[in-house]
């Protein structure tokens, strides 16, 4: 959905592409590094309406491939009851043409005990009960035939073959060592050329060491390093039972673990493990002894500053926030989604008693709260969090549903009237009292100007039944938004 002519971000509807690779690596659209996409990237593109992802040598295997509506405000298909955007996918490289085998296997690396799945595709094949491969390895060179059977109507075809280790037998089973190449055969008669799937053997568990307990937004993160790409679980309690635990599947060298909803003050005892491709497993428990830390109190507040510059509204600093709350003497973090690569769920949010969600209100963007953060921040404030959001165009933007009837309990509101000043409520322990100007003056630029834009588009509303006001509009007496 195209945006305002010109702006340097002029996504309305912003959509995101990702792939989960066979190996649970995961790529984002445009995250590249020296052309290349790189695995578990941090960040998302919410600038461009064109993503890719390039991966040069890609392991064999399946691939998903998402389109995720990161943010969805105006609808791009007024055929649809839903306010939806549509896209286009496009996937090109070397994939086998009709007609042309393709043989994989469903890991990279094999231990023995194991066993090695393997399956072809080849549509000259459609309608046969079965199909022939050769498995071999370093160690047994002559290699094991495997018979696949058909698993589809199309040319599809599955089987296994277990692993051992010890000397070359012909005896249906692979032998295969540490470090061994493992191959898997197929000759496609109509090529008159053999298709080869390739894998490695290893033996050997990964090495776990470096354990580190950091501060994650108010959570502990367990980090660990491997000397081979391995997952992540963290076991752990208050007691050295650890039945709780957490995974994370995904496949790295560099290993960190979020440990969320713990009691701050409270001691917990905690191990690491891994397990390789292969399925070689690993444990760190500090010697027998495990790692322990205890929690610590989080920040009073979660700032989240979803503000994102569009090139033509002024830019609002952060400080306009973070110089009230230092004032004030809040303990805050500050959560950039651009940075940390996604908007906090409802367990980033949770350990803080706060939340500020800042967001731009410029009159050329659209920005605002996705349906994701608006769940979220509903489940939060149901668990006993409280949440500020300053705004003059959310209320229009969020539009008349659950978040601005039943989270923010507006009523009705005037939109765009202005709010030139406020007064605090009589008897209100705080802002009783106060009278205060604003100041609109940092909104005012040249592109304001062409387009007749007032500064202050403020709106007051009419809150609901259940909320009480605290400031009202000096001049109306009207709730200001």
């Amino acid at each position: 959905m195209p945006g305002f002519p010109g702006a340097l971000a002029a996504l309305v509807n912003d959509l995101d592409l990702e792939v989960v690779a066979p190996d649970g690596q995961l790529y984002r659209g445009n995250q590249f590094d020296g052309g290349e996409s790189i695995p578990n990237a941090s960040g998302a593109d919410s600038i461009n309406n064109v993503e890719a992802v390039h991966l040069a040598m890609p392991l064999p295997g399946e691939y998903v491939v998402r389109v995720r509506a990161r943010n969805v405000v105006q609808d791009a298909r007024e055929d649809t009851a839903a306010v939806d955007q549509d896209f286009a996918l496009v996937i090109s490289g070397l994939i086998p043409a009709s007609g042309v085998g393709t043989v994989f296997l469903d890991r990279g690396a094999y231990r023995a005990p194991s066993r090695i799945k393997i399956t072809l595709i080849d549509s000259a094949l459609t309608g046969q009960p079965s199909a022939s491969v050769l498995a071999r390895s370093t160690t047994e060179s002559a290699g094991e035939a495997v018979v696949l059977t058909a698993s589809d109507a199309s040319g599809g075809f599955t089987g296994t073959i277990a692993t051992a280790t010890g000397p070359a037998i012909p005896n249906g089973i692979l032998e295969i060592a540490n470090n061994d190449n493992i191959e898997v055969l197929y000759f496609d008669a109509p090529l008159g050329s053999n298709r080869i799937a390739v894998a490695r053997g290893d033996l050997v568990a990964p090495v776990l060491t470096s354990v580190v307990v950091t501060n994650d937004f108010g959570q502990p993160l367990v980090a660990w390093q491997s000397d081979e790409r391995a997952n992540s679980t963290v076991r752990y309690n208050t007691n050295s039972s650890l039945s709780l635990a957490v995974t994370n599947l995904g496949l790295t060298t560099d290993h960190a673990v979020t440990l969320a909803g713990l009691v701050p003050g409270r001691t917990y005892y905690f191990q690491v493990a891994s397990v390789d491709e292969a399925g070689n497993a690993a444990t760190n428990n500090n010697g027998g002894a495990l790692f322990s830390f205890v929690v610590p109190q989080p920040r009073t507040t979660l700032l989240v500053d979803a503000f994102v510059s569009n090139g033509f509204d002024n830019d609002i600093p952060l400080s306009v926030y973070t110089n009230a709350l230092d004032q004030a003497a809040i303990s805050y973090d500050v959560w950039d989604p651009a940075a940390v690569g996604r908007s906090p769920s409802t367990n980033d949010l949770r350990p803080y008693r706060m939340v500020i969600w800042r967001l731009n209100d410029g009159v050329f963007t659209s920005d605002t709260l996705s349906a994701t953060d608006q769940k979220s921040i509903r489940a939060y404030l149901n668990q006993g969090g409280a949440f500020f959001m300053a705004s003059m165009e959310q209320l229009s933007r969020i539009g008349n549903g659950f978040f601005r009837n039943d989270v923010l309990h507006v009523a009705a509101f005037n939109e765009d009237v202005g709010v030139p000043g406020v007064t605090g409520a009589a008897g209100d322990s705080i802002t009783a009292g106060m009278s205060l100007a604003l100041d609109y003056s940092q909104y005012d630029n040249f592109w304001h100007q062409a387009a007749q834009v007032p500064d202050d588009i403020s709106d007051t509303l009419t809150p609901s039944s259940e909320a009480a006001s605290i400031f009202f509009e000096t001049a109306s007496g009207r709730l200001p938004d």
